[in-house]
């Protein structure tokens, strides 16, 4: 088609276009409503000064003629003092009253201050320090003990054997290069061999994580370290992604799984990371120990990967014990002027045991009966040879071996039987409890090296042993010495209540005054038979016995142990040997910084064949400082104008100098007092004593902050200072002095105008001030409360800046409250602490109206030409562009990395972060920009979800890409639901399972970006109802504002009515369009 026969089609359109303006002239007319615009034809001053400027013409336009006026003072004054005063704390009033206050005249209010110095205790934080880059040496029982008491709950120190060792190697430089798994490995769950990441060779092992969150380990086999004195654990991971709790190392210990180590907590994501240990815990000294690599519920898109595993074993050739073990103190209070270590030790003075070969004990006479209704038995014991009877007192309160299986005869043969298989030359703790009441009888059992636990159980007992009597009470050997055991026996104890495992693992290993609740019968047997309960059974050994030293717990340490604090980058000795009880040491010149460590060191270093043990109850940090405060609160009212500057001043004097003072307005609206900048003041005060000092602020911002409703205002005045000598406030005079404000007001009214009914108004003001902070109002006459308006559409508030700011009321609530018979009115007013001026540049009103019928108002020639030659200009425009349309230019390679953000002139990184709203034409192609959305985020490896239907052509098209996730909205589903690979069902109708999904996607803590794409929200509007589908886009725009998170949401503006669609756009910054003509930034 050539150039002419165009240009004739346009100027046809252009007649009829020009034909139908002049049928149908509307005026400014939008979604159904027309508008007129309107200038100012009076105003009024009704406080200021004209300054320039004419009325109305320098009001009509933008441009340098503005409308000036100045504004004026009211010069009031107004002084408040304190009315009343208010103690505070422990502050006593020594003498004078509140009208001692009103001048400055040498008659002062005097409060005494209180104590308000520190007492502190802080219990030890850390004990994995290592300051000094040396590996420790020994280990902790239980140290969170030391957090607390003391309490007789005890952190055991054990030396470790230093000695010569040799390495054995179980798994050597695995890779995973060969079959999978590897020879003897488990694996459980999504764990693969994979090449997509490995850190030596071609392949590691790999877990992905899916929509179902799966979980499952990948374990090594089992490994004999039993004579291992540690374990060398030497592996690389790395995680994409993943959470705290999702990425676990665990070990186990021949019952349960341990974990070691949260691998996904790590803040390196997406690099190998090395990770080493030395296991020197003694509960993996086992046959059976296992390392195990734990994925627990693994996320989409989220990945973790191991490789190159060496695990070793160390074995003990040499003794040579030693303890080197450091702890921490974190956020110290350094600045305390005392500060104090604290330590509290149990040295341990279990010094025999009970070593009877075919000798035993006899308790009293034999007499002392055990068979209470409730009671608890226990006792230590290492056996010879395993086997007769520990202990009894009749044929049906009894214990004896069968093998190597304990029985308990406890009302009735073979009443419980042991799960332990006791082995010799070992040492077993038991303690046997039961209850009649409750038909429970229990059986725990311990050994040298691990807790008690409940061992065996009969909570179904039913009998009875309080009423079997005693035929003669032995330990060691049974009812009048029958088969005695072959062994060493320790600590026996009976207690006439049944004792929890928590009550017994508390006190199991160490010994007891003898004097606690409920223990009647306690045999130490440190060199005698005394029983030190409360029953006082002293008794007496048969047969061939004698007392041992090698005692199973608390032994004294046959060395001293010292404790060090490390300053200056150097070990400096605190004690040279920990005492029984506290240990307190002054570390005053140590302590000068938030952190404190200290180490435990044992004396003997070489050549130490003993391993000694020191039971640690609590260790503390005691700080504290003598420090007086005195603090009063005062209060005063004023009136409720609107002043311009408060200027407070205090005469302050104090009986002793260098006092640390603060004084302080109440801020109402913060709801405390002031802590920094207008209305707070600090400052030492003189060295000398019984000196006034006039201190004084003035105040010129936020100055109803400092007042209520009422006009009451509040004034605190604090002296702090560390000393042992108690001090008095002097206060001679305190004052308010407030000014009042500079301010001008204006009004301006509008007449002449239709008289139609009014749907919105829109007044425009551009204005200038001579100073930044004026604080203007703009407010509407609303002519049916007769007053100024004070909403929110009416009214509002700003404080000016540099320029010509514009502002608009913008009323559709109720707009002919605002209007009276073609004529409304506004207030322009300023306010300010300095003397300013206003430039009026500009005022309009834009009236709109309803407009039922083309024919709504006339317009003259000169408005059609205004519509009909930016028309006509604008086809002549479109007829160039489809001329130029073959000869456009082909996309670049960056249009192909981002063809979505492209076609609306924008970056890819412009568009990250936004909140879009997608208008389509569903007459047009628009799935081809929905797929440029798509391939944008794949091309440039972002992770991508889309909303949508099963089946579309979005879910067509990418359903088998990487990066790309699914949720299918579907009428008929109610639950959410796991789909194939990367895809989930959602119900379509359950909005709040919809927000759960996008907003957990919106805030997982993954740091690459994200995309959503929405698609199509008028569905939604139409399933759900549009007030629900209002708030639910609301929440989301509002839950998360991050340039890592992007969504586009798809609407149909065509399948709703015109207020629906203008709702939904007005909740979106960014609006785009595609039609039949292609994108567009803007509507359709």
């Amino acid at each position: 088609m050539t150039f002419r026969s165009h240009f004739q089609k346009i100027c046809y359109l252009f007649l009829l276009l020009l034909v139908s303006l002049v049928l149908l002239c509307p005026v400014d007319s939008e979604d159904g409503i027309a508008y007129i615009t309107y200038y100012p034809s009076s105003y009024r001053l009704v406080e200021g000064m004209h300054v320039s400027g004419g009325f109305p013409e320098s009001v009509q336009s933008l441009d340098s003629d503005c409308l000036t006026v100045q504004s004026e003072p009211s010069e009031q004054f107004m002084f408040s003092n304190p009315s009343v005063y208010v103690l505070r704390q422990l502050t006593s009033c020594v003498s004078g009253h509140i009208p001692d206050l009103v001048s400055e005249d040498d008659l002062h209010m005097v409060f005494r201050s209180y104590f308000s110095g520190s007492n502190a205790v802080d219990f030890v934080d850390y004990y994995m320090s290592d300051v000094d880059y040396s590996a420790d040496k020994g280990t902790h029982s239980n140290f969170t003990a030391q957090l607390s008491g003391p309490d007789s709950i005890f952190d055991t120190l054990t030396e470790e054997n230093t000695g010569g060792a040799s390495n054995a190697t179980f798994i050597d430089a695995e890779s995973f290069e060969g079959a999978w798994p590897p020879t003897g490995w488990t694996e459980g769950g999504p764990w693969d061999r994979e090449s997509d990441q490995a850190y030596n060779g071609s392949y590691s092992a790999d877990f992905d994580g899916d929509f179902i969150s799966p979980s499952g380990s990948l374990s090594t086999p089992a490994l004999n370290c039993s004579d291992a004195n540690a374990i060398y654990v030497d592996f690389w991971y790395r995680d994409d992604d993943c959470d705290n709790g999702e990425f676990l190392l665990q070990y186990y210990n021949g019952t349960n799984w341990n974990t070691i180590s949260d691998l996904g907590s790590t803040l390196q994501e997406d690099q190998w990371l090395h990770y080493q240990d030395k296991v020197t815990d003694s509960q993996y000294s086992i046959s059976d120990f296992i390392v195990r690599w734990r994925a627990e519920s693994v996320d989409f898109g989220e990945h973790v990967w191991v490789d190159l595993i060496t695990i070793q074993k160390e074995i003990q050739s040499a003794d040579n014990y030693e303890l080197d073990l450091e702890m921490q103190w974190q956020n110290v209070s350094y600045q305390e002027i005392n500060k104090e270590l604290a330590v509290y030790v149990d040295r341990g003075n279990n010094t025999h045991c009970l070593n009877a070969s075919g000798g035993y004990l006899t308790v009293g006479d034999g007499t002392p009966d055990w068979g209470s209704s409730m009671g608890t038995i226990s006792f230590w014991m290492k056996w010879n040879i395993v086997n007769n009877r520990p202990w009894g007192q009749h044929d049906d309160m009894e214990t004896r071996f069968s093998a190597n299986t304990l029985i308990l005869d406890w009302g009735y043969p073979a009443s419980l039987m042991s799960n332990t298989i006791f082995s010799p030359d070992k040492w077993y703790f038991i303690a046997i409890a039961w209850n009649e009441d409750t038909d429970d009888l229990s059986l725990y059992v311990g050994d040298q090296d691990n807790p008690p636990q409940l061992d065996a159980q009969n909570d179904a007992w039913a009998s009875r042993v309080s009423d079997v009597g005693a035929v003669e009470n032995n330990f060691m050997a049974s009812r009048g010495g029958l088969d005695p055991t072959d062994g060493v026996g320790d600590d026996l104890r009976y207690w006439n209540i049944s004792r929890t495992l928590t009550d017994i693992q508390k006190d199991y290993n160490f010994e007891l005054t003898g004097s606690e609740s409920n223990l009647r019968s306690y045999f130490r047997l440190n060199n005698d038979f005394d029983d030190t309960g409360s029953d006082n059974n002293d008794g007496s050994a048969s047969g061939i016995y004698m007392f041992s030293s090698g005692v199973a717990f608390a032994r004294p340490p046959t060395e001293n142990i010292q404790v060090d604090v490390w300053h200056g980058g150097l070990w400096q000795n605190l004690v040279t040997d920990l005492s029984e009880g506290w240990n307190n040491v002054s570390i005053s010149s140590y302590v000068d910084s938030p952190t404190l460590t200290i180490r435990f060191k044992g004396v003997v270093e070489a050549d130490d064949g003993v391993q000694d043990s020191w039971a640690i109850d609590a260790a503390l940090l005691h700080v504290w400082s003598n420090e007086y405060m005195a603090e009063v609160e005062f209060a005063g009212s004023s009136d409720l104008e609107n002043w311009s500057t408060i200027n407070w001043t205090a005469s302050i004097g104090w009986t002793v100098g260098s006092i640390n003072v603060t004084a302080q307005l109440y801020s109402f609206s913060l709801g405390d007092y002031s802590s920094g900048g207008d209305g707070y003041l600090s400052y030492e005060s003189s060295a000398s004593s019984h000196e006034d000092e006039v201190k004084s602020q003035n105040v010129a911002n936020n100055l109803d902050h400092f007042r209520n409703s009422t006009g009451h205002w509040k004034m605190k005045i604090k002296g702090v200072k560390v000393t042992d000598d108690q001090f008095d406030l002097e206060i001679d005079w305190i004052e308010l002095k407030l000014s009042e404000d500079y301010e001008l007001s204006t009004e301006y009214s509008f007449s002449d105008m239709t008289t139609d009914t009014a749907v919105r108004l829109n007044f425009t003001v551009t204005s200038h001030y001579s100073q930044v902070g004026v604080n203007v109002t703009i407010q509407a006459w609303n002519y049916s409360s007769s007053s100024y308006a004070e909403d929110v559409e009416a009214s509002l508030s700003y404080t000016s800046d540099v320029g010509n700011e514009t502002r608009t009321l913008s009323i559709i609530t109720d707009p002919e409250f605002y209007v009276s018979n073609g004529t409304a009115k506004i207030r322009i007013r300023g306010v300010s602490s300095s003397q300013f001026l206003q430039e009026i540049d500009r005022i309009s009103l834009s009236y709109g109206y309803s407009s039922v019928h083309p024919w709504g108002l006339p317009f003259g020639w000169g408005g059609i030409l205004l519509y009909t030659v930016p028309a006509g200009v604008s086809l002549l425009f479109i007829s160039v562009l489809i001329l130029r349309r073959r000869n456009r230019k082909k996309p670049n390679i960056e249009d192909k990395m981002h063809p979505f953000a492209g076609s609306f002139g924008m970056s890819h990184e412009q568009m990250a972060g936004k909140k879009m709203l997608l208008e389509i034409d569903p007459t047009s192609d628009f799935q081809g920009i929905l797929f440029n959305f798509a391939s944008e985020a794949n091309n440039r490896g972002e992770k991508l979800f889309i909303f949508t239907s099963r089946g579309s052509p979005l879910h067509s098209k990418f359903s088998g890409s990487k990066n790309t996730g699914f949720y299918l909205l579907a009428s008929k589903s109610f639950t959410a639901k796991q789909g194939r690979a990367r895809e989930a069902l959602l119900p379509a109708n359950d909005l709040s399972i919809l927000l759960d999904t996008i907003t957990k996607i919106l805030r997982s803590k993954a740091r690459k970006p994200i995309n959503i794409l929405f698609d199509n929200l008028s569905d939604t509007i139409l399933l759900c109802g549009f007030e629900k589908t209002y708030k639910f886009i609301r929440w989301i725009l509002e839950a998360v504002s991050s340039p890592n998170r992007t969504i586009l949401f798809v609407f149909n503006p065509m399948a709703h009515d015109p207020k629906t669609s203008s709702s939904i756009r007005g909740l979106f910054q960014t609006r785009l369009s595609y039609g039949k003509d292609g994108p567009r930034i803007g509507t359709l």
